[in-house]
């Protein structure tokens, strides 16, 4: 009787982890012809996974929710998806001028580290008006806390913008230089106004996925960097 009970959970077991790879390949596979909002199908196939997901309290497990994870979608329209075109403004909390620079989102990247940061890196094509486009990469540093069975607790506390390797500073520095700050190697730096932390709660979160919702309503869906 214990060999049979034996099996037959284990049987359960294969065929969730079965049903959620399932669910995660349709998911990908429409992601990558959706860059942009989320379609209500993908958002059926999200909270699917979010009744199935593996760990019901990730916040109590640091090992699983810390990592690198890249973008691959969110419920941000014209702010965080590959492609998006926005302000600089937008991108960096209106931190830095000229904040009506235009730019294009190439890549978001996600760095959580083992008990402090929470990184948000932004790979990204500047297009100041009459002069060559420029790459560039823009971080925003968050300090979190894990609280509860789901919750991670952000606040925005640092932020830089530094231009690409390669990049002609005599450009960058004509379009920044409003930015009295700027060091010498063209990077900017600007420390966050103490303010109220924000948060994100995990829907879903297993060893390569993770889909979080944030306290603004937003989902957003990472993969983990290999």
């Amino acid at each position: 009787m214990i060999n049979r009970c034996t099996s037959v959970v284990a049987s359960a077991t294969t065929d969730l982890e079965g049903k959620r790879e399932e669910l995660k390949g349709k998911l990908r596979t429409s992601l990558e012809g959706n860059i942009g909002n989320l379609t209500e199908e993908e958002l059926s196939i999200i909270n699917e996974l979010s009744e199935i997901t593996p760990d019901s309290e990730p916040a109590k497990n640091l090992e699983m929710v810390k990592g690198g994870y890249r973008l691959l979608n969110s419920t941000m329209p014209n702010v965080l998806y590959r492609g998006a075109k926005l302000t600089l403004g937008r991108a960096t909390f209106n931190m830095y001028q000229p904040v009506e620079l235009s730019m294009i989102m190439h890549e978001v990247y996600n760095e959580v580290d083992g008990g402090k940061y929470y990184d948000v890196y932004q790979d990204v094509t500047l297009e100041p008006e009459g002069l060559p486009t420029m790459r560039a990469k823009i971080l925003n540093r968050a300090e979190y806390v894990l609280e509860g069975d789901k919750r991670i607790s952000v606040e925005f506390t640092e932020s830089s913008v530094t231009p690409a390797e390669g990049t002609d500073l005599t450009v960058w520095k004509k379009v920044f230089k409003d930015n009295p700050d700027m060091e010498e190697d063209g990077t900017m730096k600007r420390v966050f106004p103490k303010g109220k932390p924000g948060w994100v709660d995990i829907l879903y979160q297993d060893q390569s996925f993770r889909i979080t919702k944030g306290n603004f309503g937003n989902i957003v869906i990472v993969e983990r960097e290999a």
